[in-house]
């Protein structure tokens, strides 16, 4: 598979060395994940075989297709999170429920500011979207209310 050929550092290079002034580009930076099934529960790695005979899955509060939000992977089980992988972004999954999901956080978001923001003095971070991440706080940490937009603060903070 060559899906990796295709990835946000790439995009970056290929409008600079396409002339595009760096002012002008915005990296988007995502609150939710992208969701699937896994045929086989066991086999979880990022080129793992989904299961297209289900429907896509739904997140349990917005039931988009195919997509979790922030505060839904929180409310959900996972058997492992892992980090260090070629997409140098996490993901999680579930043997048992068979589900795997591509996402952000405050560690890949960090990683992009500063290899990919700041370095080439890019426009900024656009977000998409405020009300995915965990604008309660209570489904993230320590789920008293504390922790509102984790992501967003996250961006925030690497911004300063």
């Amino acid at each position: 598979m060559t899906w990796y050929k295709y990835n946000v550092e790439k995009a970056v290079k290929l409008y600079l060395d396409s002339n595009v002034p760096p002012n002008k580009i915005i990296l988007g930076i995502s609150t939710y994940g992208r969701a699937y099934w896994l045929k086989d529960g066991n086999k979880n790695k990022l080129e793992a075989l989904t299961d297209t005979d289900r429907p896509m899955l739904r997140g349990k509060f917005t039931g988009l297709k195919g997509t979790l939000t922030k505060y839904e992977m929180c409310d959900m089980t996972w058997t492992k999170k892992v980090t260090k992988n070629k997409a140098k972004a996490p993901y999680s999954y579930n043997v048992k429920d068979k589900i795997w999901v591509g996402y952000d956080d405050k560690e890949s978001i960090k990683r992009k500011i500063d290899t990919l923001v700041k370095p080439n003095n890019l426009g900024g971070v656009g977000v998409w979207t405020l009300g995915l991440d965990d604008f309660s706080g209570m489904y993230c940490g320590k789920k008293d209310g504390s922790n509102k937009f984790p992501l967003i603060n996250a961006i925030k903070k690497e911004l300063e």
